[in-house]
């Protein structure tokens, strides 16, 4: 989601991540989510990402969602950056 990676770097790439969702009862079809993903090459650390949504549909198969995503890499990797 934060777009540091739009290309696979020329050493590699490895995302090991957790992701999770919750339904939240209390708004009819609100669904929050999370991940965290660690970014590393074969030379090492490129960063770390945690992404949060929340999603409600509207009907008629429309659906708004919000996100952001907030990147901060390493001196190896893709500058800082945060999406929304």
């Amino acid at each position: 989601m934060g777009d540091a990676f739009l290309t696979t770097p020329a050493e590699g790439l490895r995302d090991l991540y957790l992701r999770a969702s919750y339904p939240m009862a209390q708004v009819e079809g609100l669904v929050l989510s999370g991940a965290v993903h660690d970014f590393a090459s074969d030379d090492g650390d490129l960063g770390r990402e945690v992404d949060l949504s929340a999603a409600i549909p509207l009907g008629d198969g429309l659906t708004l969602e919000a996100t952001a995503a907030l990147f901060e890499g390493e001196s190896a990797g893709p500058a800082d950056r945060t999406r929304i």
